[in-house]
């Protein structure tokens, strides 16, 4: 599920949050889509019709700003403007973290 719905999101640049409890395949199914979608370098031929997929993770934890999630927006942002056939994806891990921050590091996703 968390593969499917994850490939269909990205090639169609729909945003998608993706909670789940530990174990869940939640970065194991990033894992498999970076690891799969490199373009026309992909070593299956089925892949080769399909973008590259590059991700920019950020580690949140209680200490998360938001400039360090606006960075790496824009980090993706530039990414993706520099390349050809090139999807950025933002990848926050433990997103839960950042909501313990007094910084409010979150609400910077509202204007992005």
């Amino acid at each position: 599920e968390n593969l499917f719905l994850m490939i269909v999101c990205i090639l169609n640049k729909i945003p998608i949050f993706v909670v789940g409890k530990p174990g869940s395949s939640k970065s194991l199914a990033i894992e498999l889509i970076t690891s799969n979608f490199h373009g026309e370098a992909s070593k299956t031929p089925f892949f080769k019709n399909f973008p590259i997929i590059k991700v920019q993770s950020h580690q949140c934890s209680p200490l998360s700003t938001a400039q360090g999630i606006e960075k790496v927006f824009n980090k993706a942002i530039e990414a993706q403007t520099s390349g050809n056939n090139l999807l950025s994806v933002v990848l926050l891990d433990e997103v839960g973290l950042a909501e313990q921050s007094p910084h409010l590091p979150l609400k910077v996703l509202h204007k992005l």
